[in-house]
């Protein structure tokens, strides 16, 4: 029996001149584990609020077709109502969360319905339970880790007792633990609570063992929906190569596999279905060397601690070089984006000094502006929002062109073309950034500060959010701005991009400098990784599981190189 059933659906946002969703069909039984795969802004989070009733109720525009979720037809039944059972978890949990506590916060929305206070206190309690926040019931939200949070959103949801739920990429700003966390709550509610699952999400590594169907979409349609290893084994080539979107490493190295002519009997999906039978051979690279480069930043001694006193920086001394690509990572709450507030001078040391040197010069940060800072080093926050300052998406990368009154309207125009190309914005140059989807806002955000060419850029989560084909395009470019001298550090918590572009790797917990080396020596050193809470790339794994002898591959390509297939 369906538990969603959309057919025919096209949709037409107010003021737009092209409709988002173009005739999609997709059938989701009760109790199936769904996962929505597609390309940044292809309509994915507007099929989820069409299923709840958000549209056509909430945000008017065009509506045809029909959408029927719980046996609710969403044109005849009012949002309130659909609520009740079709809950729907967005990707940034803090958008959502309305109280100061985590009790208020779950009983919210059952005391907008009026529902008895009995029920509303034995309810509160089933549902922490269930999500493993029954500790935290009296904590104040802010508190939370942002896996935490997640679940507490999640939590929110299932105190409604839906059907359906819906999750807009939940992990997408956790570390490992708390992507652990929310896939674990999420599996627990599928397997044992029978809610029907329903999961938009660019990764799938972490998440493909629970799939009981994979729904690719593109341009506004569904284009293809089968379970996962099926569609893969037909797919995987169209998916990565046309529709530019991530498949678990696993898959795509067995889809490189069988086009050197090997058959898989089964098409695999996780380590452990990959077949060993595989003549591995042992991959002969050139030893990566440090860089003997001048150090363009120091730091030296720092730390720093909030007006609360909590010190968020411990003690932190490191050398950042010229023409390197540095990843920043360790768990939520480390340390790291307080570093990088640190390193553009959004933020000054409470003991030590960060010098940065250009041209000679030595420049304290700590004692020179952010507006001076920002002819040198470019910053795209976490959160693109916080930064957008026009109302357009042309003059929002235009913007610091503009104000540096270096540049004629001739080589604005086409340098700011050029980024809105690069970046896959330009059919939306007109548009209001706000009006962006969280891809579209990640990718302006840093178009915002490429365009001006940096000596040091610092990226705070730039994957998040993220198909392949425009990671690979961000990839692209910082190698080019690698070759060109300048210097690129990346908070992130992707460990696949870390092994694919970082030349070094600084590990950071508590506010601690816990390692600092190459991503090789990261990956091999187990007690590094537990102690922050990492996960080891896929490949890697796969590669140790074929032949201890593969400690230093890291990346696809390696590992494809090192197998060979019998002709």
């Amino acid at each position: 029996m369906s538990a969603v059933s959309v057919k025919n659906l096209w949709y037409t946002y107010p003021l737009a001149k092209e409709p988002t969703l173009r005739g999609v069909n997709l059938e989701v039984n009760k109790g199936e584990f769904v996962v929505i795969l597609g390309p940044s802004g292809c309509g994915k989070s507007t099929l989820a609020i069409a299923l709840n009733g958000v549209i056509p109720h909430e945000m008017g525009g065009s509506f045809e077709g029909t959408v029927v979720s719980c046996g609710m037809d969403t044109r005849r039944w009012k949002a309130r109502d659909l609520a009740r059972k079709v809950g729907i978890v967005f990707q940034n949990p803090e958008a959502q969360i309305i109280h100061t506590r985590v009790e208020d916060e779950v009983v919210f929305p059952m005391q907008n319905l009026l529902m008895d206070p009995e029920y509303m206190r034995r309810r509160l309690d089933e549902v922490l339970s269930t999500v493993g926040l029954v500790e935290f019931k009296k904590s104040l939200i802010n508190t939370l880790s942002g896996g935490q949070k997640q679940r507490l959103a999640i939590a929110t949801s299932l105190a409604m007792n839906p059907e359906v739920l819906i999750l807009d990429e939940p992990t997408v700003h956790l570390d490992p633990r708390g992507i652990k966390e929310v896939l674990s709550t999420v599996e627990k509610l599928n397997k044992e609570h029978s809610i029907t699952m329903i999961l938009i999400e660019h990764k799938l590594d972490e998440i493909i063992r629970l799939a009981d169907k994979i729904a690719v979409m593109n341009d506004g349609c569904i284009v293809d929906v089968g379970p996962p290893r099926e569609l893969l084994r037909r797919q995987a080539g169209y998916i990565m190569e046309k529709l530019g979107l991530f498949i678990p490493q696993v898959s795509e190295i067995a889809y490189l596999v069988s086009k050197k002519g090997h058959h898989f009997d089964s098409f695999p999906m996780i380590v452990d279905e990959f077949p060993k039978n595989l003549r591995v051979r042992p991959l002969t690279k050139e030893r990566q060397t440090r860089s003997d480069a001048d150090a363009i930043l120091e730091v030296n001694d720092v730390s720093f601690s909030y007006p609360s006193g909590h010190t968020a920086v411990k003690q932190v001394t490191l050398s950042f070089k010229a023409g390197r690509v540095y990843a920043v990572v360790g768990s939520n709450g480390s340390g790291k984006t307080t570093l990088a507030k640190l390193l553009v001078g959004l933020l000054k040391p409470s003991i030590g000094k960060i010098e940065f040197k250009v041209n000679g010069e030595t420049i304290d940060v700590s004692k020179t502006s952010p507006r001076t800072l920002c002819k040198y080093i470019g910053f795209a926050f976490q959160n693109p929002e916080h930064q957008f300052v026009t109302d357009r998406v042309f003059d929002e990368v235009a913007f610091g062109l503009q104000v540096s009154g270096h540049f004629s309207e001739k080589e604005i125009e086409e340098r700011t073309n050029k980024m809105l190309d690069m970046f896959g914005l330009r059919s939306c140059s007109s548009e209001h950034p706000l009006s962006l989807s969280m891809g579209q806002k990640r990718r302006l955000s840093i178009a915002t500060m490429l365009v001006l060419e940096p000596r040091l850029i610092i990226f705070d989560e730039p994957m998040t959010g993220q198909d392949k084909r425009r990671t690979d395009y961000i990839i692209d470019l910082i190698n080019e701005l690698k070759g060109k001298g300048s210097t690129s550090l990346f908070i992130t918590h992707d460990m696949h991009f870390v092994a694919d572009v970082a030349t070094d790797v600084v590990v950071l917990e508590k506010g601690k400098l816990l390692f600092s080396g190459t991503p090789e020596e990261l990956f091999n050193s187990s007690d590094v990784m537990e102690a922050a809470s990492l996960t080891d790339p896929m490949v890697h794994k796969l590669a140790m599981s074929l032949n201890s002898g593969l400690r230093s591959v890291i990346r696809v390509k390696d590992l494809c190189d090192s197998l060979e297939v019998a002709r």
